[in-house]
This record gives structure tokens, sequence and C-alpha cells, in this order.
């Protein structure tokens, strides 16, 4: 007995569904591969900014002391550049208890620069 048109219709049907299937999983390869390599990407600048650019905690905490400058002052000129940290945070983070992202410790470095330019 041979193939009837309806076993050949099954099996175009078939064969659509198993390409369909394959061309998903290509394009959740894709996604992930360039998930990846964005994270990678994200996380190599992000290194280079606390490596590089910014301060340390410690380093801006001995700015403000020689400046004489009280922490509220110092949380006010921050939040004047778009800082977002309360002054909770931001002790915490001049003490190493809290890490914060890049950008805000560069935030505290303007605010800090701008102190003291100041004077």
């Amino acid at each position: 007995m041979g193939a009837t048109p309806d076993d050949a219709a099954q099996a175009r049907e078939r064969l659509a569904v198993a390409r369909r299937r394959q061309e998903v999983a290509a394009a959740r390869a894709r996604s992930l591969a360039e998930q990846q390599a964005a994270a990678r990407v994200l996380d190599e600048g992000a290194r280079r900014v606390t490596a590089v650019d910014v301060l340390g905690p410690a380093d801006l905490r001995t700015r403000m002391d020689a400046l004489g400058c009280p922490l509220v002052d110092l949380w006010a000129a921050y939040l004047g550049l778009c800082g977002t940290c309360s002054p909770l945070e931001l002790d915490a983070a001049l003490h190493g208890a809290l890490v914060l992202p890049g950008i805000e410790y560069r935030r505290l470095d303007q605010a800090l620069w701008e102190m003291e330019h100041a004077l």
C-alpha cells in the first residue's frame, strides 16, 4: 500500500511544526546570547568605573573630614546633583557598610569638589 494524500499532508504539517520549533529555539538562543553579551558589556563598564574613575568611600570620608563638612551638608550638595541616597544610606556608604553604584560615588566626589572650591 502506498502513501495517501492525507499521509502526505500530515507529514508536511509535522515538518512545518518541527521547523517552527527550530526557529523558536534559534531565536531564543540568539536572544540569550545577546543578553549575555549585553551583561558582559555592562559588567565591564561597571568594573572600569569603580576601578578607575571613582574614589573609594574612605577617600571621600577623608576629604569630607578635611573640609570639616557635616554629613547633612554633603548630602544636600549630593542631592542637588541628583543623588538618590538618603542621609542614612550615605553615612553607611561613607563608612563602607553599603556599596553604592559607581555613579553615586561620582556624584559624591563632584559634591565634595564643588564644596572645596566654594570656600
